[in-house]
């Protein structure tokens, strides 16, 4: 587990993203019309840009909304969208909003008495534990297609043994492969 200190800052992995004055007011105006247009915040609207049409009911969205969606999740090759997902994840993740602020002294109470946000709610510490659980149902699915008996990577009823598991390497596994 690392320490409170390291939890009060993102990953060093990459800088932090500016923005200059004049985006950062074409952004405020656009999020004022995702608001008028019922987008009462900035992950409803992503979450609905990138949904999928009902199967049983016709696409309506425009090819143009389609187009914009693929460039933006297909390929890395892809040209046409020059920020990919693991870049958004990335300014996600390393964002200082994303994790609790470090606590400070006041004159009005120490540091531990202050009330931070549950790092676990929050982007970080969510995008973690999304992050682990993919982790964890890809090694388990090759875990399981590793031990199947259709690929043949199993240990034979006589070489299943708590003395094998216990004393267990890799060149006595090549040994009783070849056997």
């Amino acid at each position: 587990m690392p320490s409170s200190k390291a939890r009060d800052k993102p990953p060093d992995s990459k800088p932090p993203y500016y923005i200059d004055e004049p985006r950062a007011q074409e952004i405020n105006l656009i999020l004022h019309d995702l608001e008028e247009h019922g987008w009462n915040c900035l992950g409803s609207f992503i979450k609905d840009v990138l949904a999928l049409p009902n199967p049983k009911r016709k696409d309506f969205r425009e090819q143009y909304h389609i187009q914009k969606v693929v460039a933006f999740l297909g390929p890395t090759t892809n040209a046409q969208s020059l920020v990919k997902a693991d870049e958004i994840a990335e300014i996600m993740y390393s964002h200082r909003y994303s994790f609790p602020k470090a606590a400070h002294n006041s004159k009005n109470r120490t540091a531990a008495e202050a009330k931070r946000p549950d790092r676990a709610k929050m982007a970080q510490g969510l995008l973690e534990e999304w992050a682990v659980k993919k982790v964890e149902s890809i090694v388990s699915a090759e875990a399981d297609s590793a031990s199947s008996k259709d690929i043949g990577f199993h240990l034979r009823d006589r070489f299943a043994t708590w003395d094998s598991i216990l004393h267990f390497s890799m060149t006595g596994i090549l040994s009783m492969v070849k056997s």
